[in-house]
């Protein structure tokens, strides 16, 4: 969901907006125009390194070819999901990112007795009149999105779509998680009960300083005594969020 990019510094200065004020308006001929005025705030997103390294023995690899593809993919994963939890969640302290829903400013919508679909909706609309930015992503929980995927009606009939047909057994099959026109991305790394809507790209930023990497080496420790590889993935990033109004967390799910 979000506009990827690159740097080569080890912080990324942005300005974020914080609120501002349409002065716009119709003038006469010769009058002065209004001022429009703009409340910015200076910003320091520091890139941060996700890791985590395994040791295997060199038997395992001569005798179980297939371990050496296991550790390449499952060590990534990792970093890839704490990626996903930072960029979310982080709550900016130490070596942590500050993530979206931890940045000041962000929007909130309680469920309250609305249904969760409309608790989601009514998101989309402080990010569209508040925010100024049309939201193009939803994120959440798998457990709230079960809840949300699977109601029926008074019929028995999904009012999403089956599992193989769209709404009440008419048009394509569903082939994307889609709610109200938007993406849905289903993650664990948000909380149950949490919803985040957003304008992702016009409003977030990440930064690659280096891209994801695994390397390997015998000669961490002891390792060439003992016969053993030791495996590292990596990588390294900053968030940077320019408008806090373009995101709008859903709370009660």
């Amino acid at each position: 969901l979000i506009a990827p990019g690159q740097t080569g510094s080890t912080t990324i200065r942005y300005i974020r907006e914080v609120s501002f004020t349409n002065a716009a308006t119709t003038v006469a001929e010769g009058a002065a125009k209004p001022e429009a005025s703009f409340d910015l705030e200076e910003v320091n997103a520091t890139v941060k390194k996700i890791a985590a390294w395994t040791k295997v023995t060199d038997e395992l690899f001569q005798d179980y070819l297939a371990v050496a593809s296991y550790i390449n993919q499952r060590l990534p994963y990792m970093v890839s999901r704490t990626e996903e939890d930072q960029i979310l969640d982080g709550d900016g302290t130490g070596n942590n990112i500050e993530g979206i829903m931890q940045t000041t400013g962000i929007q909130t919508q309680a469920k309250a007795t609305d249904t969760a679909i409309d608790a989601v909706y009514k998101a989309m609309t402080k990010v569209r009149f508040t925010g100024f930015f049309e939201p193009d992503g939803i994120i959440m929980h798998p457990t709230d999105w079960e809840a949300i995927r699977l109601t029926k009606d008074l019929n028995n009939q999904y009012l999403a779509g089956g599992p193989f047909t769209g709404a009440y057994g008419n048009g394509m099959p569903v082939q994307f998680e889609m709610l109200w026109g938007k993406p849905v991305v289903v993650t664990p790394v948000i909380a149950q009960g949490s919803a985040l809507v957003g304008a992702f790209r016009l409003g977030s930023q990440y930064f690659q300083r280096s891209g994801l990497t695994v390397e390997s080496t015998n000669t961490d420790q002891d390792d060439f005594i003992k016969n053993l590889v030791t495996i590292r993935a990596e990588t390294r990033l900053a968030l940077a969020v320019y408008r806090a109004l373009a995101f709008c967390e859903v709370t009660g799910l």
